[in-house]
């Protein structure tokens, strides 16, 4: 069984006219819809996209910030962002969907990466 990226989703923008004040910092949530490959279902995976040029404006003073679920962008480059993930998708594989979207929750918040019955 192999992971599929369905759709990409900005919550916090309009994606069709956003463009930043400077490529080289911005910051925003990008929810990638993925699903085993084949089939219409998916669940989100959330990634903080960032520049360093952001972080560092945005550090508030401490001398460290932790890291997790986030991709770094070096320019505004949605295209090339997109197919970073649909090849991370493509790469990852497992027997069940639970262990490919296990996998996926090292790099992008699973909706349900928490979650206990």
């Amino acid at each position: 069984m192999r992971a599929e990226l369905k759709r990409l989703h900005y919550p916090d923008m309009d994606i069709e006219s956003f463009w930043p004040d400077d490529p080289e910092c911005f910051h925003f949530l990008m929810q990638a819809m993925i699903g085993p490959e084949g089939t219409d279902t998916e669940e989100s995976f959330d990634f903080e996209v960032s520049t360093p040029k952001w972080l560092l404006q945005h550090r508030a003073s401490q001398c460290f910030m932790f890291g997790h679920h986030m991709i770094l962008a070096f320019d505004y480059d949605l295209k090339v962002i997109e197919a970073r993930v649909r090849s991370l998708c493509s790469r990852t594989t497992g027997e069940t969907w639970e262990q490919i979207a296990s996998k996926l929750s090292q790099f992008g918040r699973w909706e349900f990466e928490d979650y206990r019955p």
